[in-house]
């Protein structure tokens, strides 16, 4: 039994006791099992000499090799002669082995950590890179729509085609972590239709299509909700802020005993017009630059949404103006104050 007990001390001492040296010193962790795992493990940001299991690479097999060579020692004596140094050598053949193995274990770390730090590198580096790319694009985007000059639209709106540092993230997928942003897809495709679908809309009211004053009415302020989220949605402020200084909150009755209520875009054709013609532009540039393909984006009708003033001359009367002349005159209104 004796003898067991010792062929486990032999066996477990010469790993335990530099393993909680090197525990002591070189583990790191809050729990128990996190500092058992440091002293195994190899950390790229710390120099060679502070990796715990390079320590227990040379201490490991050198115990062993005391050990071993005690126990194969203690039946001679010390003869410092030829003969005694051919003896320890001769006695010695198994200890010195497990002590050459310090060597290659320790070469073995070494190459290890020195591929941990190479990736670690590559990693900081790619960072770098996709940091660059990300913030890149993005000043590019704030470069490219300040090279674009005011437009002043019929006297009433100067366009300055400012970006909003929001508008990037809202269209672009994609961080600095990441590297090149990409093409927000959905967003590009939705604001696409939204301003076809608006262009449609403002046509049929300046042209009074309907020929029913409450459809048309119906449509205008579907029409102007729309511009007020595009302006939102592009971060256009200052189209905002023209629109709110000349509309009006209307509350309809779009069914019985329920009531809605709408903004409208202004007040008068041109004020529509200034709009969807602002919109449509920026929205253009953004396209551009992004390399995004519009979609049905102009017909042959309608033609006078985007050209000169020739939405004044597609109806014998200005249906908006009247519209506010008459049914938004009549029904209930309520001040704008606080939106």
């Amino acid at each position: 039994m004796d003898g067991i007990f010792l062929l486990v001390i032999i066996i477990i001492a010469p790993f335990l006791i530099p393993f909680l040296l090197v525990f002591i010193k070189y583990g790191e962790g809050e729990r128990l099992s996190s500092k058992v795992i440091s002293v195994f493990g190899l950390n790229a940001e710390k120099g060679l000499a502070q990796q715990g299991i390079l320590w227990l690479c040379i201490l490991v097999p050198l115990l062993y090799f005391l050990v071993l060579g005690c126990i194969i020692w203690s039946e001679y004596s010390i003869s410092v002669n030829k003969e005694g140094f051919l003896k320890f050598a001769e006695i010695s053949t198994f200890p010195l082995a497990v002590l050459s193995l310090s060597l290659p274990l320790s070469v073995l770390v070494t190459r290890l950590h020195s591929t941990m730090q190479t990736a670690e590198q590559i990693s900081i580096l790619k960072r770098k890179q996709n940091a660059e790319e990300f913030y890149a694009h993005r000043d590019q985007l704030f470069q490219y729509f300040s090279q674009i000059d005011e437009v002043l639209y019929h006297k009433h709106l100067k366009a300055k085609f400012k970006v909003n540092p929001k508008l990037h993230k809202r269209f672009f997928v994609g961080s600095h972590e990441t590297g090149m942003p990409l093409r927000n897809e959905t967003r590009f495709h939705d604001v696409n239709w939204r301003i076809v679908n608006l262009k449609q809309m403002l046509g049929t009211v300046i042209q009074n299509s309907y020929k029913n004053d409450d459809e048309t009415l119906k449509t205008y302020l579907i029409a102007s909700a729309s511009i007020f989220d595009l302006a939102e949605d592009l971060f256009l402020v200052e189209l905002r802020t023209f629109l709110l200084q000349k509309s009006i909150k209307v509350v309809l009755e779009v069914a019985p005993s329920c009531n809605e209520q709408f903004l409208t875009a202004g007040t008068e054709t041109v004020h529509v017009i200034v709009a969807y013609r602002y919109l449509r532009a920026y929205f253009e540039y953004l396209c551009e630059y992004s390399g995004y393909r519009l979609q049905q984006w102009d017909t042959l009708d309608s033609g006078f949404m985007y050209s000169g003033e020739q939405y004044l001359n597609v109806n014998r009367f200005l249906v908006i103006e009247s519209l506010h002349a008459t049914k938004i005159k009549n029904i209930k209104v309520r001040d704008q104050d606080g939106i």
